[in-house]
């Protein structure tokens, strides 16, 4: 589809015209390819920040498509912001193996300044006080330094795996109540509730956190 643009919305829907140009209620316009990834961008009615990667497609001139869901996020969330993902090369860890091939998810917001997760994000409502374990399965995954930050910091709410056995079974087939997250191969580690998990297919799989338990 050439000279097609997709123009996405605050309420987490898009559509797609010929015309480039910003119209009232778009959040970003950007040249329009079926399959593309987006990084979106959403700002909660507290203020907290979020993201989440979606593939796009399947979009016609004209028609108005729902995206990305909000009602997940509450009351009062909006998109604020969103922009094509964009491919990052491998890292070596410390120990010279190489970590998961990710891609780069740029944002503009800045952590805390005094670094760590908020409290409000933590199941203890108390900055660094963690809770006791829930029963049930706590998955683990290993992770790349910018995305454990991402997520420590409060800025990313959702972990995105491919679609493999080893995952489908994980977090799919064995739905965990908590997922441990460790720092590359340190032994830097934090525990995050898991509210809801997202078989996308071909596309790969959703993690959706809730607070961060320990």
């Amino acid at each position: 589809m050439s000279d097609q643009y997709i123009h996405f919305r605050g309420d987490g829907t898009a559509f797609v015209s010929g015309e480039a140009d910003e119209q009232d209620g778009d959040v970003a316009v950007l040249s329009y390819e079926d399959g593309m990834k987006v990084v979106f961008r959403a700002e909660l009615s507290s203020g907290i920040k979020r993201c989440t990667t979606m593939t796009v497609g399947d979009m016609h001139e004209g028609k108005c498509k729902s995206i990305v869901n909000l009602e997940k996020a509450g009351q009062g969330a909006r998109i604020v912001g969103c922009e094509r993902k964009v491919a990052v090369k491998k890292k070596a860890s410390t120990n010279g193996s190489m970590l998961a091939d990710e891609e780069e998810m740029p944002l503009d917001e800045i952590p805390d300044e005094d670094g760590g997760t908020p409290a409000a994000l933590w199941v203890s409502g108390m900055k660094n006080v963690p809770s006791a374990l829930p029963s049930g399965k706590i998955a683990f995954l290993i992770m790349q330094a910018e995305w454990y930050e991402m997520i420590e910091s409060g800025e990313k709410n959702v972990e995105y795996r491919k679609q493999c056995k080893k995952y489908k079974s994980m977090f799919v087939d064995h739905k965990p109540v908590a997922v441990k997250l460790q720092y590359g191969f340190t032994p830097r580690q934090m525990i995050w509730q898991v509210i809801d998990v997202e078989d996308c297919g071909a596309n790969g799989i959703e993690i959706y956190l809730g607070k961060r338990i320990r």
